[in-house]
């Protein structure tokens, strides 16, 4: 078992994700997912402001 420096969790040593912030740090597979939509979350804000100022 491991604590998740995130979020203070135990979760399987072995079975986290890798964190997208630094791309070395183990954290529990609840956080890996949480980082994950807030990348694709603001992905798509970024894309949506990109495509709003192309149409005016």
């Amino acid at each position: 078992m491991k604590i998740c420096p995130k979020c203070g969790e135990l979760y399987i040593k072995g079975k986290g994700a890798l964190s997208r912030r630094d791309n070395k740090t183990e954290i529990c597979p609840t956080c890996g997912t949480r980082e994950a939509l807030e990348d694709l979350k603001n992905y798509c804000e970024r894309k949506n402001k990109k495509d709003a100022n192309k149409n005016i």
